[in-house]
């Protein structure tokens, strides 16, 4: 069964939960500057 959490029950539990993102990262972030792969490698013409 669930249950809402009360104000004071966040705020116990809210400096044990993880503050990292989930799911897949944004694709802006992990796109490769221009003229560069993914792994690092400069790309030949």
């Amino acid at each position: 069964m669930r249950q809402e959490l009360s104000d004071d029950e966040w705020t116990a539990i809210g400096p044990m939960l993880p503050n990292k993102p989930r799911g897949v990262p944004d694709r802006a972030k992990t796109e490769s500057p221009p003229g560069e792969d993914r792994f690092g490698g400069i790309l030949l013409p």
